[in-house]
């Protein structure tokens, strides 16, 4: 039995793969209460030390599909799920010598690295690796699950603000198997880190919030994340969505492939999974739309008008949606790299303000 499982779903993109393993090697190697598992689903499979518990599918499917897979080969008290180009944070080692296997979830304050290929915004540089993070105070509180589901409701599902999910965040195995026993799946909906986070937060009252950067996420080419947020696609073009997600597909969100729409999606297809009724708020996503993809709206026929928006709503929205953007962006420190992921550890302890090593 093991303290946690992490596991590491890939596609093939085994250069980012190799340097995740190697860094968690680093860092909890030594440990031998933590197995990894890495799920492969990509054409071709590959050697890794027989230490990675390495399990390779070359028949294509959803992405859900592949996450629920690895979670049924884990054992660990916990499930941690990271992305092919995510690390774990410097105080990783520390924070699971001291985990209180009492509560049901951990979430996170992230930092993100940015791999060769990214443009760091307003920077000189054409491409480079790059880290994007802030200060973190080490504080601990507990957050009710409702109210953060609420919250998430509240801004028509384009914000997961802290959801407990096993994506990026830690959740006792023992509630995920309770979700598989219920509903088949840790995952209904398309979007897995939303459709966890929706799911997890139904199950358990409260979860832990721990303000260090104990999770890095990571910046890839042709990640997921990147897909999800710079990507817009048919719905029937999406080779990675389950299908079934697509005919159940709401009528009050636009069928169309674009972050905000997968995540209201996924929020809806997992909170009709549970009893308690949250409306989602769909003037609040139509408007992020409007305000993030005016563009693409166009050419699929939605004006402001079409989707029932004033002028001085838009307006108003508008201005508070750039304001948030414009503090966001003023809140995170951004630096250039020279020596990959030991620079991001090194600039990461030294923005603590508690030891966290």
């Amino acid at each position: 039995m093991y303290l946690l499982s992490i596991i590491i779903p890939t596609s093939g993109r085994h250069q980012t793969l190799l340097k995740v393993l190697d860094d968690i090697n680093t860092k909890i190697g030594k440990r031998k209460d933590v197995e990894v598992i890495v799920e492969d689903n990509g054409k071709n499979s590959i050697s890794l030390d027989n230490t990675i518990k390495y399990f390779h599918n070359p028949l294509k499917i959803s992405i859900t599909e592949n996450f629920d897979r690895a979670i049924h080969k884990t054992s660990g008290d916990f499930v941690l799920i990271l992305g092919d180009d995510d690390f774990i944070g410097p105080g990783f080692n520390k924070f699971l010598d001291n985990i209180n296997k009492d509560i049901s979830a951990y979430r996170f304050k992230k930092a993100f690295y940015y791999f060769n290929g990214h443009k760091m915004p307003f920077s000189w540089q054409k491409k480079s690796e790059w880290l994007r993070f802030q200060k973190y105070s080490g504080a601990k509180s507990f957050i009710n699950s409702q109210e953060e589901l609420i919250k998430v409701a509240n801004s028509g599902g384009v914000n997961m603000f802290n959801l407990p999910s096993v994506y990026h965040g830690l959740v006792k195995r023992t509630v995920l198997m309770s979700l598989f026993s219920k509903y088949d799946t840790c995952f209904p909906g398309p979007s897995p880190d939303m459709a966890n986070g929706v799911a997890v937060a139904n199950e358990i009252d409260y979860f832990m919030f721990i303000d260090l950067p104990l999770i890095i996420s990571g910046k890839g080419n042709r990640s997921k994340g990147d897909i999800m947020v710079e990507h817009s696609a048919n719905l029937n073009n999406v080779k990675h969505i389950n299908k079934k997600y697509i005919g159940s597909w709401s009528n009050n969100i636009l069928k169309y492939w674009l972050a905000e729409t997968v995540w209201a999606e996924s929020f809806l297809q997992a909170q009709k999974t549970f009893p308690n009724k949250i409306d989602l708020n769909f003037n609040a996503l139509n408007i992020t739309l409007l305000i993030n993809h005016k563009k693409t709206l166009n050419i699929l026929g939605y004006n402001r008008r079409k989707l029932n928006i004033s002028r001085s709503v838009y307006f108003i929205e508008f201005l508070k949606n750039k304001l948030f953007k414009l503090k966001k962006f003023l809140n995170f420190k951004k630096v250039i790299l020279n020596g990959g992921i030991e620079d991001v550890n090194n600039i990461l302890i030294t923005s603590s303000s508690k030891n966290i090593n």
